[in-house]
């Protein structure tokens, strides 16, 4: 009988546990996103902002020597811990043809032609939703891209919004694989920690 307690006692302890587990994995992963969603977007309202300072200090300027301004201002932006978050942008002409306006990181895209249908690895048109979604206000898009660091395929997420006085989709983003190895060894350390309380338990 003292077996038996122990045993439905110490499974009942471990169900709870492990529910606890997968509920504070749950959360801390959507904590964390969420945070990195904000600062993406906070980053691109600030972008914005100061195009539009820009714009109205170099006003008396023709129109393709103001883009020059902002693209030499936006390109130089920086933000994160280690100064690793940057900016580009997407521009149009009248017949649907998309280009970079800029890029902060590769230059050599400035102003080159892009294929905004062209998907990613999964199979994830991920250039066009996020002109969509800068158009129509902000929003956000996840997708996979090469990793400069890694030189591997991992998931990014971006914010993109419309600049309307220069007509450009403003865009920047982050690498999220390093959420998952967080996450999994916050879930190695629960595990261990469950072991250590079971056996305790039982004894």
């Amino acid at each position: 009988s003292i077996f038996l307690t122990t045993l439905i006692l110490s499974s009942i302890l471990y169900i709870d546990l492990k529910k606890f587990e997968n509920e504070l994995i749950v959360s801390t992963k959507d904590d964390t996103l969420k945070t990195i969603k904000n600062e993406l977007k906070q980053n691109v309202e600030l972008a914005i902002k100061t195009a539009k300072a820009v714009i109205n200090l170099e006003k008396e300027n023709g129109k393709e020597e103001i883009k020059k301004k902002v693209i030499a201002v936006l390109s130089k932006m920086r933000y994160g811990k280690d100064g690793n978050g940057y900016f580009f942008a997407y521009k149009w002409d009248k017949n649907s043809n998309y280009y970079f306006a800029f890029h902060g990181v590769k230059k050599r895209l400035n102003g080159k032609k892009t294929d905004i249908y062209k998907p990613d690895v999964k199979g994830k048109v991920f250039r066009a939703k996020l002109i969509e979604k800068g158009k129509n206000g902000g929003g956000f898009v996840t997708y996979h891209y090469k990793k400069p660091s890694t030189g591997k395929i991992a998931p990014k997420i971006a914010y993109a919004r419309i600049i309307p006085r220069l007509n450009w989709v403003i865009v920047t983003g982050a690498y999220i694989d390093t959420i998952e190895e967080e996450l999994q060894r916050l879930q190695n350390t629960i595990n261990s920690n469950i072991s250590t309380i079971i056996i305790h338990n039982v004894i």
